[in-house]
């Protein structure tokens, strides 16, 4: 069975690669592989960049199916600006879509006039910017998950369901 599970993924062109569901039941692999083959463009991306965050929090081991559908459902909720792959091309982005704060703002369109210091203050704010959203550069562009769902992606949200208040009681 598992030979045949690699085999029906390899067919998949997708963020989701055969290591990160190995093992699962061929009904769950079924039930995913439809769940994916209904995602537009913009929600594959979105489920990329979560891909790439969860497997940054969490041992290199499979995803399980139930962790894939939790994506899939929010992977609607991600910012994704395609075709954006680098800081500066994401300062950029951000200026142009009025996304930075005014100070900020300010301070960039008064070095306009200065080519090389505009640069490096339009990606040191989109560095900032990135590792604040924890935003991740992928194939299909610069993806942002939803602030709300990053916890699960970085693995905490299941340490605060086992052990609420640190171990406290009230």
């Amino acid at each position: 069975f598992v030979r045949m599970e690699t085999e029906v993924l390899q067919v998949y062109q997708g963020p989701v690669t055969a290591d990160m569901v190995e093992g699962a039941p061929l009904s769950d692999l079924n039930t995913l592989a439809l769940e994916l083959a209904n995602l537009d463009d913009l929600q594959l991306a979105g489920l990329e960049g979560m891909l790439q965050i969860y497997r940054e929090h969490h041992s290199g081991s499979p995803i399980p199916t139930e962790d894939l559908h939790r994506m899939i459902d929010h992977s609607g909720a991600c910012m994704v600006a395609g075709n954006i792959r680098s800081d500066q091309e994401l300062g950029k982005f951000l200026d142009d879509s009025e996304m930075m704060p005014d100070d900020v703002t300010g301070l960039l369109h008064l070095s306009k006039d200065y080519k090389e210091l505009y640069s490096d203050l339009l990606t040191a704010c989109a560095k900032q910017w990135r590792r604040e959203s924890c935003g991740v550069f992928t194939s299909q562009g610069y993806v942002e998950p939803d602030p709300e769902f990053l916890p699960f992606l970085q693995g905490q949200e299941q340490e605060q369901h086992e052990s609420p208040g640190m171990g406290m009681t009230p």
